[in-house]
């Protein structure tokens, strides 16, 4: 659990780092935050708790979605 949140913030930061890319641009997203098809508690959790920070920050809220509903 650390791990994956621990990645999590790694990535964010070093995609945060580049001035080209928004995860919310005007408003508008295409990103989803994932979790696992067998998410603990505690991730589930983890998600919600981004998807209401990054709707702070920004005013969209970004979708959460289970990786069972993801069509490849």
């Amino acid at each position: 659990m650390n791990r994956i949140i621990f990645s999590l913030f790694v990535l964010l930061g070093i995609y945060g780092c580049s001035s080209s890319n928004n995860i919310i641009d005007g408003g508008k997203s295409n990103y989803k935050i994932f979790v696992s098809n067998n998410a603990s508690r505690t991730e589930q959790y983890a998600a919600a708790e981004l998807q209401q920070h990054l709707f702070k920050i920004s005013g969209y809220q970004l979708q959460i979605v289970n990786h069972a509903d993801v069509q490849e």
